[in-house]
């Protein structure tokens, strides 16, 4: 066993393992977890390192140390060392948290919510639970009961029922922090009571998915009294502790009707005006679920003034204020869902409250930049003035930020403030000011193409109709086609990004993208050293030009291009596509060239593209095989033979030191062969004839793969005589599905049939005595003292196994029923030294092994002893032998 100073030091590898990643690779030791509850009984191991260790075991665990079957005694052990240290609360009282923090996980994990165990342990941590108030020794581990007895009813609801009342008096005594986690608890309690009377809750049900079966009485007067205690002390309760709380109240509201909303008013109108951002956002929570229910009209518009007052406050934080603006933008949509306008007084009163400050981080400038632009109706088609003036006066500081940083982040903010505004305010001027904002943005910024081309796709999915999709991206391309040299050359990866969606659309000229695109092939070595990247966007490029444009006007140019990139381009990958291009551009029309191009961008193989240009192309659904449900095809077993194929041997002597080793090198240069001769027919009525019939045989590990059969022509009057040659790697029995394809008409359908099996009498085979020189008395004899005597063998390895079966009947009987079956695999005794009560067979066995009886009559029984040098045959065996 190990002491306190070893698993010190384990500690340490252990700590090791966490930080490297390995420590799952420790906990899949065999008996790691009983060594650690062994250590947890000793008193010389500190609390430190014990809480350690029980962490441990809660973290890591499930890596292969507890198992499903063995967690119950686990938890059980750790029980008892929790009744051995419970009474010492002096240096104990951490080490006796975690470990009913360890036991309280460990049933939740291992969902062992539902036996001897859960009631041991909830029985344990309820009689913590109820242990005297107000004691401070107690209090910390007071609290952690709590915690865990939430747990338990939180995964299975009801399981405390019986304990509310006890909870409850002890709730109304206690004066400590730990009054907090009685409340929860009992909280908790009753609401699932309420939820499973109403059986509407997904939480009414227990961990095994049964309904409670305990019904709780919900007295008016008695939940009122409850509620009315709880909401008089939620000043007592932390941040989440209060969010629990009122959860489980508002659920009390919805599932009782005589309980009213207006409890929280005292608690919001309280915290209105709260800096504490969890707080208010439980005010706002709760405003939201009992809207016109509890505060007045002039009360929400105070809230709503508080909400207006912290969007600019400068003490509050940025994620504050973000959180701020959010609920400010929710009101506005649920108060007028249809227009998305802000109430008509805020609007108006507060609009410059939305307008973005320089000090405002952009995440804040992007949420406020929403609220303003909610401040306004649509803009009309023709300029509006003052409102469009606004509207893009307020996108100044996020514009001068993009330019002096040049930040990704902040340009991705700046897009989505365009595309909120223009998919408010869609009108043919406001889309021009847009198009003024991106030709600064990309001019100045080319990285910033890929956000472009976002924006203008979400611009072209949000408004189909609109022109704005097509004139943004024909002002980019006419800018990228007359970019400087030096510039295209820096940025031709985001250049080519614009020319492959533009030369999608036939409204852009087509002849400046080709020119552009000749500029970058002949300077290919000095722009990427005639990458793969940039021959393969030129490619991509010439391809939706050649679908969309076609070859009438571009003919010449793409064609030059092609023969230069095809000629000179340095990368082989690239030579060769646009060698096929060029192919294609010379050979084919546009039509076919179409049909082709389109078929290969939608992921589809080269041939089966290359088939749609061909004359009397396959239709695609003709490649399809159809798989059958029922069988058409009978397949009977006729003869099944196995021979050694000795062809490979040769007469050189042997340089093994004994005639055992001499036998086993001969035997391994050996092959074995099993040929079995079915009879195949079909059996359905309405198929007269099949065509390409192809057999397949789906070979397990066993056996190698045999090659399928071929029949051209199968017709219903027609019995087909089939030969497998299958070749074993071991002699066990198997059976292999058998799989059919065949044409019939002009369709491939493919069906399964009777399975090809195997027995243990298929692989048997006499003794091999041509290989080993001697007689099969011998040979038996040689091959049962290998098998036999382990304890001789020089490596260690036991060669063989020995077994004995015995049989109710005589030896008599025993040989009249295996006179036809073993008769050839029978050993004659030459030298007649054994008594005649004593049968031998010895059998070989694909592709090296072999099996030996020797049977003889023991007491009216015949006592069957068995060696061989392959263990798993022997089941097999016994089932043979048990048929007799």
């Amino acid at each position: 066993m190990s002491g306190p100073a070893d698993w010190e030091r384990r500690l340490l590898t252990i700590r090791a393992n966490i930080a490297t990643g390995n420590i799952e690779k420790l906990f899949g030791e065999e008996y790691i977890v009983i060594d650690l509850l062994k250590v947890l009984y000793e008193d010389l191991l500190d609390v430190s390192s014990k809480v350690e260790l029980l962490v441990l075991l809660e973290s890591y665990g499930g890596y292969g140390g507890i198992q499903s079957s063995s967690v119950d005694q686990i938890i059980a052990s750790l029980l008892d060392v929790f009744h051995q240290y419970n009474g010492r609360m002096d240096s104990q009282s951490l080490f006796l948290e975690q470990l009913l923090m360890t036991i309280t996980t460990l049933l939740v994990q291992y969902d062992q919510l539902d036996g001897n165990i859960f009631k041991q342990s909830c029985e344990a941590i309820v009689n913590v639970a109820t242990s005297p108030s107000n004691v401070s020794d107690t209090k910390r581990l007071r609290s952690c009961a709590c915690q865990c007895l939430i747990q338990f009813e939180e995964w299975m609801p009801g399981c405390l029922l019986k304990e509310k009342e006890t909870f409850r008096r002890i709730m109304k005594v206690e004066r400590s922090d730990v009054y907090q986690d009685y409340l929860l608890l009992v909280v908790n309690l009753v609401e699932h009571a309420i939820c499973s009377n109403g059986n509407d809750s997904p939480s009414s049900s227990g961990a095994n998915g049964n309904k409670l079966d305990r019904q709780f009485s919900s007295d008016p007067q008695e939940m009122r009294q409850m509620v009315s205690m709880v909401m008089e002390n939620v000043a007592v309760l932390t941040p989440s502790g209060l969010w629990h709380v009122v959860l489980s109240l508002v659920n009390f509201i919805h599932h009782l009707p005589e309980m009213s909303a207006m409890i929280f008013k005292p608690l919001m109108l309280h915290h209105m005006a709260t800096m504490d951002i969890s707080t208010l956002h439980l005010v706002l929570y709760l405003q939201r679920e009992f809207e016109k229910e509890v505060l007045t009209e002039g009360e929400e518009k105070q809230l709503i003034q508080r909400l207006l007052t912290s969007i600019n406050h400068p003490s509050l934080s940025a994620a504050h204020r973000l959180f701020v603006c959010h609920w400010t933008r929710h009101h506005s949509l649920s108060c007028d869902e249809g227009t998305y306008l802000l109430p008509t007084a805020m609007a108006d009163k507060y609009r410059l409250c939305f307008f973005p400050s320089v000090f405002d981080p952009p995440d804040c400038q992007l949420a406020k930049l929403c609220l303003f632009n909610l401040c306004f109706s649509p803009l009309p088609e023709e300029p509006s003035g003052v409102a469009a003036a606004l509207l893009l006066g307020s996108l100044g500081y996020l514009h001068k930020l993009v330019w002096h940083t040049g930040s990704d982040r902040v340009a991705v903010i700046l897009f989505r403030a365009l595309f909120h505004m223009y998919q408010r305010h869609c009108s043919k001027s406001f889309s021009q000011d847009i198009n003024r904002f991106l030709r600064g943005l990309v001019s100045g910024f080319p990285y910033f193409i890929p956000h472009a081309l976002d924006f203008i796709e979400c611009l072209r999915n949000t408004t189909p109709d609109s022109p704005v999709y097509t004139e943004i991206l024909s002002l980019l391309h006419h800018q990228i086609v007359t970019t400087p040299e030096d510039q295209a050359a820096a940025y031709f990866y985001f250049y080519l990004q614009v020319m492959k969606s533009a030369s999608l659309h036939t409204e852009i000229d087509s002849k400046s993208t080709v020119k552009f695109l000749s500029y970058l092939a002949n300077h290919s070595l000095m722009i990427d050293d005639g990458s793969w990247l940039l021959g393969n966007g030129i490619l991509s490029v010439i391809q939706n030009l050649l679908i969309c444009h076609g070859t009438e006007d571009l003919y010449l140019a793409v064609g030059d291009l092609l023969f230069y990139m095809m000629t000179f381009y340095r990368d082989m990958d690239v030579r060769d596509k646009s060698l096929f291009l060029y192919a294609l551009l010379t050979s084919s029309t546009d039509e076919k060239i179409r049909g082709l191009l389109q078929t290969m961008s939608s992921a589809q193989s080269v041939h089966e593209a290359l088939s749609t240009i061909l004359p009397g192309a396959l239709d695609k659904n003709k490649g399809q095989i159809i798989v059958l449900d029922t069988p058409i095809f009978s397949l009977d077993r006729k003869d099944i033979k196995a021979e050694v194929d000795k062809t490979t041997l040769t007469e050189e002597k042997s340089e093994a030191g004994d005639a055992l080793e001499d036998y086993r090198q001969r035997l391994q240069r050996c092959s074995t062969l099993l040929t079995a001769s079915y009879s195949l027919s079909l059996t359905k009525d309405k198929l007269e004839e099949v065509f390409a019939v192809t057999v397949h045989i789906d070979t397990e590990d066993t056996l190698d793969k045999v090659k399928d059969l071929h029949i051209s022509r199968l017709e219903k009057k027609d019995c087909h005589l089939v030969t497998f040659t299958i070749s074993p790697r071991k002699p066990l029995p198997c059976c292999c599905p058998v799989w059919i394809e065949f044409l019939e008409g002009k369709q491939t359908y493919k069906c399964q049939t009777d399975a090809v099996t195997l027995t243990l009498e298929d692989f048997m085979l006499p003794l091999q005595t041509d290989l080993s020189g001697g007689g099969a008395n011998d040979l038996f004899d040689l091959i049962w003292q290998w098998c036999t005597n382990n304890k001789d063998h020089d490596d260690g390895n036991n060669h063989g196994i020995e077994s004995v079966k015995v049989l109710p009947m005589s030896l008599a009987e025993f040989t009249e029923k295996t006179e036809q079956k073993f008769q050839q695999y029978k050993v004659l005794d030459t030298d007649n030294k054994d008594s005649p009560s004593v049968l031998k067979f010895g059998m070989f066995l694909p592709t090296k092994y072999h099996l030996l009886l020797n049977c003889h009559e023991t007491n009216a029984n015949v006592c069957v002893s068995m060696a061989t040098d392959f263990y798993p045959i022997l089941p097999y065996v016994d089932a043979f032998l048990t048929k007799l």
